[in-house]
């Protein structure tokens, strides 16, 4: 993809942040979006937080899953994490599984 001002496009995770097509973090304007350091997204941006189709960040709930600051589900890897899809990692339990910093058990 194109590189601009250390941002890249139609990549995969890079140095701890998630690169698609039509995503980009750090603070930028890019594809006609605006973006605030630390949040990633291909989709809207409300109450100053971005979001994508079932992603969400930032403590708050969003399509009937909860949500904590710095973490996502999904299968991707976003702010240096790996997540699988409905599940969230971060040394917490959820939906009755366990989880370490960073990764996610089973």
């Amino acid at each position: 993809g194109n590189k601009s001002g250390g941002y890249v496009s139609g990549g995969r995770c890079l140095l701890g942040r998630l690169y698609t097509a039509g995503y980009v973090c750090g603070g930028r304007c890019f594809l006609g979006r605006l973006y605030t350091a630390g949040y990633v997204c291909g989709g809207r941006c409300f109450l100053g937080r971005l979001y994508t189709a079932g992603y969400v960040c930032g403590g708050r709930c969003f399509l009937g899953r909860l949500y904590t600051a710095g973490y996502v589900c999904g299968g991707r890897c976003f702010l240096g994490r790996l997540y699988t899809a409905g599940y969230v990692c971060g040394g917490r339990c959820f939906l009755g599984r366990l989880y370490t910093a960073g990764y996610v058990s089973g």
